[in-house]
């Protein structure tokens, strides 16, 4: 049987996320010397968790330029992508690593987004919303939650795992 993951926001072969993007206290978001570290440390990631047979929903922004989208290649799983707002290659180029494109999903009644939907898009039809996009940071209201791969420790998390999230949230 196979188990059901989710992340986002890879953005593989994005070598200004290194330097440039910071968290609240001012270092980088991404603590990498190079970009090929941060994009093996990504592959090498994604791959301990993830077998052949399990499906990954990738919510948005998988990488910067088309030549990276070969990193998808090396990546275990049944791989689904939700387009963000930098997967720009076009649809034929995304369908040789990844077997469906959304614009949005629906998945055991969570909404998958890669920017995170307004609030009368997800209530009451949806009992949450897993998104990316936001890079570390979480939108803060019951509901929501922020699976950019900073948030998740560049590890994909199980739709299970984030359900349980979810479901603290209203504890």
């Amino acid at each position: 049987m196979s188990t059901v993951y989710v992340i986002s926001d890879s953005h593989y072969g994005h070598a200004n996320l290194i330097n440039k993007m910071k968290g609240p206290d001012g270092y980088p978001m991404r603590n990498f010397d190079s970009l090929e570290t941060m994009n093996e440390h990504m592959v090498k990631a994604w791959n301990s968790v993830v077998t052949k047979r399990d499906v990954v929903y990738h919510l948005g922004d998988f990488c910067m330029g088309e030549k990276s989208l070969e990193f998808a290649g090396r990546l275990n799983g049944m791989k689904y992508l939700v387009m963000g707002n930098h997967d720009i290659h076009g649809a034929a180029k995304y369908l040789k690593y990844f077997n469906k494109l959304f614009g949005a999903a629906e998945l055991h009644g969570y909404l998958l987004t890669h920017i995170p939907a307004h609030p009368d898009s997800v209530f009451p039809r949806y009992d949450g919303n897993i998104h990316g996009h936001l890079h570390g940071r979480q939108v803060g209201t019951p509901g929501y939650l922020g699976v950019s791969c900073e948030s998740v420790n560049y590890i994909p998390r199980t739709l299970e795992w984030c359900i349980k999230q979810l479901e603290t949230q209203h504890a």
